[in-house]
C-alpha cells in the first residue's frame, strides 16, 4: 500500500494535536484513559498474540481500571515482535491495506511491521506539531540529511544530493561527507532561501565543521530538526553555531510508539495523545528525577498495536513541573539504547559520555570503542588546534565517570565510521552487546 503522509488521518490528527498541545495534565490523563481502555479491550478481541500472552499470566484486561490492569501486563521485547509478529496483526485489517516498514535492526533485532494508515498520520502530525509551533510552514524549503542511499556511491563528482519537487525537498547523500566534498554541500545550502533542515544529528555536525571553516551563512535556516540518533551537547553547541538557527530535538521510533518534541526549555514532552511510557526498571532516583528503562503502549497503530513494550532505551523523566508551563510528561532526556553504555570492569553501566568533550573545539569528532571490561579506546578526528592539554582533559573527565580500572587508549582517526543506514553511534561497546544477550 503506497504511503499517504498527508492524506485525511494526518489533517484530522494535526487539528487534534494544535488543540491539545497545552492542556492541563488531568485533561491529558483523561483522555489517555479512554484511549487506553479501548486499546486493552482491541487487542484482547481483536490480536491473537495478546490474547493468548495475557491469559496465560492470568490478566483479563476488562476487569479493572485501565491503567491497574496495565501494570499487571506482562512486558514484551523486539525478540517477541520477531517470534510472534504474525499473531500481532489485528484480524479485522488485511495486509494489502497496510503499509510494510521495517526497523532498521542496528543491534541485530530488526523487525517487520506493518502500519495502519492512521499511524502514519499519527507520526507526521506529531512531527509538524513541532514545526508548526516553531513558525515553520510545509511551504517552505526543506533539506534532508539521512540514511537513505540516493545516489551511486560510486559517484564522484557532484550533485551529491537529489530534489524532490513534489515535497519541496533536497535530500543529502550521507555516504559522499568527505573533506574535500563537503564545500560542495555548504556552496549548495547558501542557495536556499525560507528554508529548514532535518535528519541525524551527526550528518548535521559534519557540515557544521565544514562551515565552521566558512563565512557566516547568510540567508540562514529558520529552523534544525534532529532526529534518530542522541543529539550530543557538543553537536547542538557546533551546530546552532554555525547553521545559525535553533535545533530541535524529537524522540521518535520506527514502531511509531512513542513521539516526545523538544520544548523552547530544551526538554522532551511526550506526545500523550498517542501513548504513554512508563519507566521499568527504575535505574536510578533523585528528588527532581527519575531514570530507568522506557516501557512503551500506543494505540496509534490499530494494525499492530504494542502494549508494554520495551523499546530498548533509557530515559531520564522529571518529576518537577517543566518551566514552559506545560504539563505534559517532560523528559530530560532519553539517553539512548543499553548498548551505548560502557560497562566497566564492576559491571557498572556508563551513559551520557558526551559531556566529556564539553567545551574541546579542538575535537571534530569522537567515538568511544570498549572491546573488553578493562579498557575504552578514545577514538577521534583533531582539529589543528589538538593539543596534549586537550587530551589530559579528556582522560581526566573520563577517569571521573569511569574510575581508575579502566586503561584509556587513544586513536586518531580521519573520520568516524558510520552504520550501514548512515547513522553515527558515539559509544560502541561489544561489552554491552554480550551483557545484553546474557
Amino acid at each position: 500500500m503506497k504511503v499517504q503522509r498527508y492524506g485525511l488521518w494526518f489533517r484530522r490528527l494535526f487539528r487534534l494535536l494544535m488543540r491539545t498541545w497545552e492542556l492541563p495534565q488531568q485533561r491529558l490523563q483523561s483522555l489517555a484513559e479512554a484511549q487506553l481502555q479501548w486499546l486493552l479491550r482491541w487487542c484482547w478481541s481483536t490480536v491473537p498474540f495478546y490474547r493468548r500472552l495475557w491469559s496465560t499470566a492470568g490478566v483479563n484486561p476488562l476487569r479493572g481500571e485501565p491503567f491497574d490492569v496495565l501494570a499487571k501486563l506482562p512486558t514484551i521485547t523486539k525478540r517477541d515482535v520477531q517470534a510472534n509478529w504474525q499473531d500481532m496483526i489485528s484480524l479485522p485489517y488485511r495486509r494489502q491495506h497496510l503499509v510494510k516498514g521495517e526497523t532498521s535492526g542496528t543491534t541485530g533485532t530488526g523487525l517487520k511491521l506493518l502500519w495502519a494508515p492512521i499511524a502514519i498520520g499519527w507520526e507526521f502530525a506529531t512531527i509538524w506539531r513541532l514545526r508548526r509551533l516553531v513558525g515553520v510552514r510545509r511551504s517552505m524549503l526543506k533539506a534532508t540529511f539521512n540514511g537513505r542511499p540516493i545516489i551511486s556511491p560510486a559517484r564522484r563528482k557532484p550533485p551529491f544530493w537529489v530534489h524532490n519537487i513534489a515535497d519541496r525537498q533536497v535530500l543529502f547523500s550521507a555516504f559522499h561527507m568527505s573533506p574535500d566534498r563537503l564545500p560542495h554541500y555548504t556552496a549548495k545550502l547558501r542557495t536556499f532561501r525560507n528554508w529548514y533542515t532535518q535528519g541525524y544529528p551527526s550528518l548535521h555536525h559534519l557540515v557544521a565543521q565544514q562551515l565552521l571553516q566558512e563565512p557566516p551563512l547568510e540567508h540562514p535556516p529558520k529552523a534544525l530538526f534532529l532526529s534518530s540518533e542522541t543529539l550530543l551537547e557538543h553537536q547542538r553547541r557546533d551546530i546552532e553555531r554555525t547553521f545559525r538557527a535553533r535545533a530541535w530535538d524529537r524522540y521518535g521510533v520506527s514502531e511509531f510508539c512513542v513521539s516526545m518534541i523538544e520544548c523552547e526549555r530544551g526538554n522532551l514532552h511526550l506526545d500523550m495523545e498517542m501513548g504513554i511510557v512508563e519507566l521499568d526498571p527504575v535505574l536510578e532516583e533523585t528528588e527532581e528525577c527519575v531514570r530507568g528503562e522506557l516501557v512503551c503502549t500506543s494505540w496509534a497503530n490499530p494494525a499492530m498495536p504494542l502494549v508494554r513494550y520495551r523499546i530498548g532505551d533509557t530515559a531520564v523523566m522529571l518529576k518537577i513541573p517543566c518551566s514552559c508551563g506545560r504539563e505534559s510528561p517532560a523528559f530530560r532526556c532519553v539517553e539512548g539504547r543499553v548498548e551505548d553504555y560502557l560497562i566497566t570492569p564492576e559491571g557498572n553501566l556508563i551513559g551520557r559520555l558526551d559531556h566529556v568533550f564539553k567545551g574541546i573545539t579542538s575535537v571534530a569528532e569522537a567515538q568511544l570503542y570498549q572491546e573488553s571490561p578493562d579498557e575504552v579506546v578514545v577514538r577521534f578526528v583533531p582539529r589543528s588546534s589538538f593539543n596534549n592539554q586537550d587530551k589530559a582533559k579528556i582522560i581526566r573527565l573520563l577517569r571521573e565517570r569511569i574510575g581508575n580500572k579502566m586503561r584509556i587508549r587513544f586513536e586518531q582517526m580521519a573520520q568516524i565510521p558510520r552504520l550501514p543506514n548512515g547513522k553515527f553511534r558515539f559509544v560502541v561497546s561489544l561489552v554491552a552487546q554480550d551483557y545484553i544477550k546474557r
